[in-house]
């Protein structure tokens, strides 16, 4: 199941499954952001919530950006998926996003981030 979600604001606490940071995370399903400004990196901080290491949501370095994108979607992929966002910017869909919490949707960018939360 896809949801849209409140993104991570910078310098927050994050799980770093996937991208959920502010400026960063995908904001619809299997389309990442071509140049994320932000990533969930590891601290040298323990987390007091998990345990084990602290993530938390950081600016995003040129080198790891496209590491991030890569990893996201296959090269094939990309090029589709940056058409896809700029079609709907275009539209009214631009003006209106999905909300926190509502089923990510085909065509609409999410108001947070886009992010699988299990079956």
């Amino acid at each position: 199941t896809w949801q849209c979600l409140d993104c991570t604001p910078p310098d927050d606490e994050c799980i770093p499954m996937g991208n959920r940071c502010c400026d960063g995370g995908d904001k619809r399903k299997d389309t990442p952001l071509s140049r994320p400004s932000y990533a969930c990196k590891a601290t040298s901080e323990l987390s007091s919530t998990y345990g084990t290491t602290k993530y938390t949501c950081q600016a995003a370095v040129v080198d790891e950006v496209s590491n991030i994108t890569a990893l996201a979607a296959e090269p094939v992929e990309a090029p589709q998926a940056n058409l896809e966002q700029q079609s709907s910017e275009d539209g009214a869909e631009s003006k209106q996003c999905v909300s926190s919490g509502e089923a990510c949707r085909d065509g609409a960018d999410c108001c947070g981030v886009c992010a699988y939360i299990g079956a």
